[in-house]
Parts: C-alpha cells; sequence; structure tokens
C-alpha cells in the first residue's frame, strides 16, 4: 500500500518538477479548492469521531504532541503547550481543536485530520518546565528531521521522546497517549518530519 502511494507521488511528482514553484502550487491549490466540500465532510466526520476519544482527557495545564502519518508512512510530530488558566486553553480543549477543519493553529491548514494516529498530553503544572519541555520536544524533532533519521518502529520512536521528557519530569511508566487510528501504519523504516506550519511563532528566534 505504502509503496503504491509512494510510486503514485513520483509520478504526480515528476509532472510538477518541469514547472515553475509559482505555477506548481497554482495547480496543487487549485486541485484542493475542488476537493474543499470533500476536505469539509470527511474532517467533520473524523472530527466527531476524535471527539469522543478526546472527551475523557482532562483540561489540565500542559504539553502535547501530535503524532502523524503522511500519505507514504513517515510520521510527522507537532509539540504545542497549553496555559489551562481557561476552558479553552486546556489539554482537552486543545486537543481537540487541532482534530478541528480550520482550528486555531495553522497545523490544519496543511494536514488533514484523518493522517493524526496519536495524541501525547502531558500535564505539567509548572510553567518554565513546560516551556523548557516544549523547546526541547521541537530541538529533537527538528534535529531528527534535518539528519533524516530513520526509525524502525513507533516503540523505538517513543522511546526517545521519553528520553527527552524525562530530563525535565519524571515520567510514571511509558509515555501516556491517546490512540485514535489504529490502522495507521508507519513503514518501516520510517523518517521524523517537521510539520509544514513549523514551530509557533513566540518560539522562532
Amino acid at each position: 500500500m505504502q509503496k503504491n502511494n509512494i510510486d503514485k507521488i513520483k509520478e504526480i511528482s515528476h509532472f510538477l518538477d518541469r514547472l515553475n514553484p509559482v505555477e506548481a502550487l497554482d495547480i496543487l491549490h487549485f486541485m484542493r479548492i475542488q476537493f474543499a466540500d470533500n476536505l469539509k465532510e470527511i474532517s467533520e466526520e473524523i472530527f466527531r469521531k476524535y471527539k469522543e476519544k478526546l472527551d475523557s482527557l482532562s483540561d489540565y495545564r500542559g504539553v502535547y504532541l501530535i503524532l502523524m502519518v503522511d500519505y507514504v508512512g513517515d510520521a510527522i510530530l507537532y509539540v504545542g503547550k497549553t496555559s489551562g488558566k481557561s476552558k479553552t486553553s486546556g489539554l482537552r480543549f486543545r486537543l481537540r481543536d487541532h482534530t478541528k477543519l480550520l482550528g486555531k493553529t495553522p497545523l490544519t491548514l496543511f494536514i488533514p485530520n484523518w493522517w493524526i494516529k496519536r495524541m501525547y498530553p502531558i500535564p505539567i503544572s509548572n510553567a518554565d518546565k513546560a516551556k523548557e519541555l516544549e523547546e526541547a520536544l521541537w530541538a529533537f524533532i527538528i534535529k531528527n528531521a534535518k539528519n533524516k533519521s530513520h526509525f524502525h518502529s513507533l516503540e523505538e520512536l517513543e522511546g526517545e521522546i521519553s528520553k527527552v521528557i524525562n530530563k525535565y519530569i519524571a515520567l510514571v511508566g511509558s509515555l501516556n497517549y491517546v490512540e485514535l487510528q489504529t490502522n495507521k501504519e508507519l513503514r518501516k523504516p520510517f523518517t521524523l518530519k517537521c510539520p509544514p506550519a513549523g514551530q509557533p511563532r513566540y518560539l522562532v528566534k
């Protein structure tokens, strides 16, 4: 399945590579608009399914990770932080909002919500520790994406993430997560990619 997807991408890329960048983007955006109704319909259906699974989360403050599997089976990781000071800033609300089409995050402009596999809520009461952990996790993602590091299993990736987290807070047992899609599989080996929206603006130096 993933090999077929890779072949399709190569075929489309071969055509787009012959165009100038603006023309290629014009075509891609035009096609996305053509399928906008489908995008809205599928996204809303997926959002309803995810909402039920995320309702059990607390609206505590902390850091969170979103693991996505792209069309060719590679991993995309996004990190966020929330203050938990209001009903719209706790972990439950923020994670749910990330699964909604045109939610508060620019992530949803680029990545369809049906690519999301797991979400990792990490409650942290100390705001300074949360900021430090968020920055450390982004550094981990950027470094591995730049180096095109290979991982042979999701467990291996989660183990490396846990090592980063344990430098700031003590994890009790394994990394806690909410599984949104069990049938969304990573290829072997897979690479870790940065989200196309990049880091939140306040982290960019």
